[in-house]
């Protein structure tokens, strides 16, 4: 029986739209576990009391990961052990699975997992399995596989807000992750694979080298405000060979949706 729980990553200065992401999820999940990981410097704690939400207040601030790389190693494995620490309270508090939150998610209705579920989050290729053109390099995915022993079931990555995982997996496999990240980023960062300092995409690797499978959630979109209404009515979704495209209104079965900005700074 699946049991979900919350873990949000806050962004600095959006207390607004973090608070209302706090209302929200609680709108629809008012017992379940959440705890939200923040970084140093700016404090969350009274939204938290507020919305009986466990508080992690990290003494290092990672600060948003920057254009065209992401985050170097040591912030990379600063969010894993947030992660971890986060994942531990779940595990204890018998949650099988987490959405991941930032703070532009909003939720529509109660989010659907299977039980077998590994991780799930946005596209990681096109509808007909082609790689986007930041997918993984085949070098890149030769090592996930000789550390795995299970070559990757996707070629690119989809692990930003509304990404869903399962907690005892990542418990049971962060030790060995993270000797592999210490041995290995730096080289894939410079020669192979340039995006893995982004969270959409270290996360995703997490779990392939866990030996695991990523899957594609159709109940989770990219929302957009086209027209600067707040209306958020519009979806993002692939095709190919075009890169993307708009759609209105968001289709029935949307659970969560990404890229929600209405309450942004």
């Amino acid at each position: 029986m699946v049991n979900l729980g919350f873990m949000q990553f806050s962004s600095a200065g959006q207390n607004v739209a973090g608070e209302k992401l706090m209302e929200n999820v609680r709108q629809f999940y008012p017992d379940a576990f959440y705890i939200l990981l923040a970084d140093a410097d700016e404090s969350r704690f009274e939204d938290c009391k507020k919305h009986n939400v466990e508080y992690y207040y990290s003494q290092v601030k990672m600060g948003y990961p920057r254009e065209p790389d992401g985050y170097e190693m040591d912030k990379t494995l600063e969010f894993w052990s947030r992660m971890y620490v986060g994942c531990t309270r779940a595990h204890a508090a018998g949650v099988t699975h987490i959405v991941y939150l930032e703070d532009d998610i909003k939720i529509i209705k109660p989010i659907t997992v299977s039980e077998d579920t590994e991780a799930c989050g946005q596209p990681p290729s096109y509808p007909n399995g082609a790689k986007f053109k930041n997918g993984y390099p085949d070098e890149f995915m030769d090592m996930i596989e000789e550390f795995s022993g299970v070559y990757p079931n996707c070629v690119g990555y989809g692990s930003e807000g509304g990404f869903i995982f399962k907690v005892k997996t990542f418990i049971d496999n962060y030790y060995a992750i993270v000797e592999w990240t210490k041995n290995n980023y730096d080289h894939i960062r410079t020669n192979i694979y340039p995006k893995i300092g982004w969270i959409d995409c270290f996360n995703t690797i997490f779990f392939l080298l866990a030996g695991k499978k990523y899957e594609h959630n159709p109940n989770l979109v990219n929302a957009f405000d086209p027209h600067g209404d707040n209306q958020f009515n519009y979806y993002g979704y692939y095709t190919y060979p075009q890169t993307y495209n708009v759609g209105t209104p968001i289709p029935e079965n949307v659970e969560i949706v990404h890229h929600y900005k209405k309450y942004y700074k």
